[in-house]
């Protein structure tokens, strides 16, 4: 019930200031299992023939770079394919917190900016 001046009763104030306590606690639980999932989102990627693997840390940093004797063999290629695997590394980890940013943030496409700014040949290298 409201006033005469559209000002709530005590019990609906009560009320509505419970609901927004209980808004606030679901979000921090949100952030804190948000932060929780971040610090395991470290991600791998891997070059097509196997032979280099670049792992990143969960705060999207180069932890690895693994190369197999034969990629030691592709002297003139290797610069160049080191590079395309750490792209696809990176462009994992964006999409992987873009996912997570997209579940606490319900309306905005998260998703969609993220994938915008992927160049479309390392997008292609993904799929």
């Amino acid at each position: 019930m409201t006033d005469a001046n559209n000002r709530p009763s005590p019990e609906e104030a009560m009320r509505k200031l419970e609901e927004i306590r209980q808004s606030a606690e679901d979000t921090i639980a949100a952030f804190a299992g948000f932060e929780a999932e971040l610090d395991n989102a470290g991600v791998e990627a891997t070059s097509d023939d196997g032979m280099i693997t670049v792992r990143l840390n969960a705060e999207g940093k180069i932890d690895a770079i693994e190369l197999d004797d034969g990629a030691l063999r592709r002297r003139g290629a290797l610069g160049e394919m080191v590079k395309n695997v750490i792209e696809e590394a990176k462009a994992k980890y964006a999409l992987k917190v873009a996912e997570m940013t997209q579940r606490l943030s319900g309306t905005i496409d998260v998703m969609g900016m993220v994938n915008s700014q992927i160049p479309s040949d390392v997008r292609n290298r993904l799929q």
